[in-house]
């Protein structure tokens, strides 16, 4: 079995002098590492630092092949018997969306996986990606809550049991959403066997089998990536964990391998959403829904099309309880009981009212309390009484015992058995005229005269 050699092996991008050390790992849910070791000049020093700085890029290569290309971020340096070194680290391109924390919501539950990862991509140009399950739609509303795209990535496949793994051999980012199904065969030697019951038991939800779940450790000459297969025995095993060395001057590879159906990624829930309340603005109001738009999503621009459910102060099965609505253009929050986003509900409407200048300032007395709408409609219950008013025409319950009805257009009183005025006095006026008729059109009229109507009159 044949070994990349020291002197077949060599690290461009950055000014390094002979490799002391050096060692490759990638997994599942982990950018690809590689940590190399070598001589450095003092003046080379300080561009190393600048260039950490600036992600400067880095690459192995073996005989010709690019093995691994990545980003610089990490140096350390430090003398071994005189002689000046450095330590520095590399991550895979993927790296970069690992480094900045973003919130936003994605609300089109049509959108698909592909369509999702397509979507975070376009901000890091030339990234790529290979979907390996079926490209079904998200069917839900996703948060994005103070989580790198990569976080929020590996969550969101994490509830399908497919694990995030990443391309180490091409400059620029390639991800895999999912395990891909790879073929190939290479020299190897086995190095150990073991089985993981403790994984047997936290994946039983997955569908895989026990023997799923044993693991074959490998050595081997050969360079290979995550997600790379083999055939032992009459069955496929996958990569799922590598780990490259620089040992006795040659890069030893060691891979634990097992079936596809074995590697899985366990369900991740976003626990940073519990319990807060997001502002947002209400675009659309339909029954008891509300579409808003959250504040958060101001950067991003995509559609705000869910439509969530509002929490009103009380409601029953039969329809009875309190049903008010906020109007389009208040402010809301909208809360997350739990780990599931689509759980989320709009809780109450933020107030952001301003008192008019010169104006009558409707929160002016914390003692009067007020219930209106855009239409003009209000109702107030203050220290000396309850007034309801609807433009042109009120009501007014006086703590005194007064009560004053009044209209600008027309105001009547009806029942269908009997209206009874009683008081010590009652007068009624009117403008122009006073007129009591009943439908047999009996009754009196005054105008500037008396009028009598009816089949008969009697007058004593």
């Amino acid at each position: 079995m044949e070994f990349y050699t020291l002197d077949q092996l060599s690290v461009t991008g950055v000014s390094l002098g002979s490799i002391q050390s050096l060692a490759v790992h990638n997994e599942p849910g982990s950018h690809g590492v590689m940590e190399v070791t070598a001589q450095v000049r003092e003046e080379d020093e300080e561009t190393l630092l600048y260039g950490m700085a600036s992600r400067q890029p880095g690459a192995l290569w073996g005989g010709g092949k690019l093995l691994f290309a990545g980003l610089l971020t990490g140096a350390e340096f430090f003398r071994r018997d005189e002689v000046r070194l450095g330590r520095l680290t590399f991550q895979t391109a993927d790296c970069q969306m690992d480094a900045e924390k973003k919130s936003r919501s994605f609300q089109d539950t049509s959108m698909t996986l592909s369509g999702l990862l397509e979507e975070i991509l376009k901000d890091y140009p030339g990234a790529d990606y290979c979907l390996s399950l079926p490209d079904q739609a998200i069917g839900r509303l996703l948060v994005q809550y103070r989580e790198t795209d990569w976080e929020f990535l590996k969550r969101v496949f994490s509830e399908y049991y497919a694990p995030l793994g990443v391309f180490m051999g091409q400059e620029g980012i390639r991800i895999y959403a999912g395990v891909p199904e790879l073929s190939g065969q290479w020299p190897w030697e086995l190095a150990a066997v073991e089985k993981s019951e403790a994984e047997v038991r936290r994946f039983a939800a997955m569908g895989a089998g026990e023997t799923d779940f044993v693991d074959f450790g490998l050595l081997s000459g050969s360079c290979q990536e995550l997600f790379a297969a083999l055939e032992y025995e009459g069955r496929t095993l996958t990569v799922r964990r590598l780990d490259w060395e620089l040992k006795k001057g040659r890069l030893e590879c060691r891979y634990v391998l097992r079936s596809k159906a074995g590697i899985g990624a366990y369900p991740i829930y976003p626990v940073s959403l519990v319990g807060i309340a997001l502002e947002g603005r209400i675009l659309e109001v339909k029954g008891n829904l509300v579409r808003i738009h959250m504040d958060m999503d101001d950067p991003y621009g995509g559609p705000d099309v869910f439509w969530f459910p509002y929490a009103t102060m009380s409601a029953s099965l039969d329809g009875s309880g309190w049903y008010y609505m906020p109007e389009a253009g208040d402010r809301v929050r909208v809360e997350f009981p739990d780990k599931y986003a689509q759980d989320a509900l709009v809780i109450n409407s933020a107030s952001v009212y301003e008192a008019p200048s010169g104006g009558q300032d409707a929160m002016g007395n914390p003692a009067v309390k007020y219930l209106s709408n855009c239409a003009g409609q209000k109702m107030a219950l203050g220290p000396q009484g309850v007034f309801v008013s609807a433009g042109a025409s009120g009501l007014t319950v006086d703590n005194s015992g007064s009560v004053s009805i009044w209209g600008n257009n027309e105001v009547i009183i009806k029942a269908e058995g009997n209206v009874s005025f009683k008081a010590q006095s009652i007068t009624v006026k009117g403008a122009e005229e006073v007129k009591a008729v009943n439908e047999a059109g009996t009754g009196a009229e005054l105008t500037g005269e008396l009028t009598l109507t009816g089949a008969e009159v009697l007058i004593n």
